[in-house]
């Protein structure tokens, strides 16, 4: 948005000759329209006008800019791939006045915080839900245009996760993943499976709750954990909890789900560390279980 003057016609045109009309129409609609606006509009009404929208121009101030139902949509389509692959919990806490800040205030809430999970996916479901229902409209009207696919998120976006229900699951995924020691045993699992109750749109928890079955044996459950979760990391195709990147947290997740395929799941660090030498063709990996601590020789 820096780099790139939507008031420069000589800009617009340069665009415009690399990505094409359509692209460059967006790209200056982004940096023009009052997004937040938008936002708003949608998320009161539940829905993306069939008529469009007349927002406000943010570089040009009392100016409006007319924006297509189509171009809304779009628009609404990248926030939520922003919000799903940039957001953590440090947006949240500013947003909800945690770490002692007032809301909307960032100055007491230091920056990248502990890295929870966002709190921005209730708004998501429900903009998914907005692009559904549109998707659904011109389909029944037969609409002309090759709208883009919509994302395979919050049940193929037909779903909407509550405020609360998500708050509620994200720190009992927390409770877990950020105890000292860490958490083990019914207690944390009774978490866990709370967690992907309340909330069952995110491949984390499931995640978790597969190693915590895996040591102690339960691999059929394990196995069917560690499937989901590597079913809807595949459908955001970004983290929800980002301490560790997306392709890690996928990975992971395949690997459990072949070991407790072989019913095997080592006890050492040897072993543990072993996990990643997994090759994709092979149905498990025999596991190198010989060396239990760092330091120690075979």
């Amino acid at each position: 948005m820096r780099l790139y003057d939507p008031a420069s016609a000589r800009q617009r045109g340069a665009l415009r000759d690399t990505v094409g009309e359509r692209a460059e129409r967006l790209v200056w609609a982004f940096c023009a329209v009052d997004r937040q606006a938008l936002e708003e509009a949608v998320l009161s009404e539940g829905r993306i006008r069939p008529e469009g929208y007349h927002l406000p121009n943010i570089r040009e101030r009392g100016q409006t800019i007319r924006v297509s139902p189509e171009d809304a949509r779009d628009m609404i389509l990248e926030t939520v791939a922003d919000y799903a692959e940039q957001s953590t919990g440090w947006q949240s806490d500013m947003q909800l006045g945690r770490s002692g800040s007032a809301p909307g205030v960032a100055g007491g809430v230091l920056w990248p915080g502990p890295m929870r999970p966002t709190l921005r996916l209730a708004p998501m479901s429900r903009f998914c839900r907005a692009l559904r229902a549109l998707a659904d409209a011109d389909a029944d009207a037969d609409a002309p245009g090759s709208a883009p696919p919509l994302p395979p998120i919050f049940n193929d976006c037909t779903a909407e996760l509550s405020a609360e229900a998500e708050e509620r699951a994200r720190d009992l995924y927390w409770s877990v993943v950020s105890a000292e020691p860490p958490a083990h045993g019914e207690a944390a699992e009774t978490a866990l499976r709370e967690a992907t109750r309340l909330n069952p749109h995110v491949g984390e928890p499931h995640v978790v709750l597969a190693q915590l079955l895996l040591a102690r044996g339960a691999f059929d459950e394990a196995r069917a954990c560690a499937a989901r979760g590597a079913a809807l990391l595949e459908c955001w195709a970004t983290a929800w909890d980002k301490r560790m990147p997306w392709a890690a947290w996928l990975n992971w997740a395949r690997a459990m789900a072949l070991q407790a395929a072989s019913r095997r799941w080592p006890q050492t660090h040897g072993g543990m560390e072993s996990l990643g030498a997994t090759q994709p063709e092979m149905l498990f990996r025999e596991l190198n279980d010989a060396r239990s601590l760092l330091g120690e020789t075979a």
